[in-house]
């Protein structure tokens, strides 16, 4: 093999250049594609949000229904209870109207001093 020239010399420089341009993505394509997977990342992300958000919110909606129900329930059986303590009440009190003339004056201040407290104790 003989002597290259300067010519052949710059020849395989510019064949070189050229293959491995066509070889080599610009940097044009290269920002396309980041560009073009980044949207498609963030389109991903938002749809999977989205759709997790929108069952979060069906599991609330589900929750606090059940929670109403429980707490309309405890409700009526607060109320049904109170309404039993009352009546409780007022026949322990006409009971002890009854019994008032019969019974001893010291063992009928017991029974009101523990009528009362009792009383008391469910207020």
């Amino acid at each position: 093999m003989g002597e290259l020239t300067r010519q052949e010399m710059q020849s395989m420089f510019d064949q070189l250049r050229v293959r491995i341009q066509d070889i080599v993505s610009s940097r044009q394509d290269v920002q396309r594609c980041v560009d073009n997977s980044r949207d498609r990342v963030i389109s991903y992300m938002h749809d999977y949000l989205q759709q997790n958000q929108q069952q979060f919110i069906r599991q609330l909606d589900e929750r606090t229904r059940i929670y109403k129900g429980q707490v309309a329930s405890l409700e009526s059986r607060i109320q049904s209870l109170e309404s039993e303590v009352r009546a409780s009440h007022q026949m322990l009190a006409a009971m002890a109207q009854k019994q008032q003339s019969v019974v001893i004056p010291g063992v009928q201040e017991a029974v009101q001093n523990q009528q009362n407290y009792r009383f008391a104790q469910t207020s």
